[in-house]
């Protein structure tokens, strides 16, 4: 197997800085039921992430 190498997110790589995705203010609702209200975050260039709710 070849050998891995970990970068920290705050390294001087070019990009790792700058998010793959972002989300502002986001907002959902199913009829009257809001599920999501001002949802914020950044997603990484190689992270992942998984949002679950009821």
């Amino acid at each position: 197997m070849p050998p891995t190498e970990n970068t920290p997110a705050n390294s001087s790589t070019p990009g790792a800085g700058t998010p793959a995705i972002e989300f502002k203010d986001v907002e959902k609702s199913f009829g009257p039921t809001t599920v999501l209200k001002d949802l914020n975050f950044t997603v990484a260039p190689g992270e992942r992430v998984t949002l679950i709710g009821p």
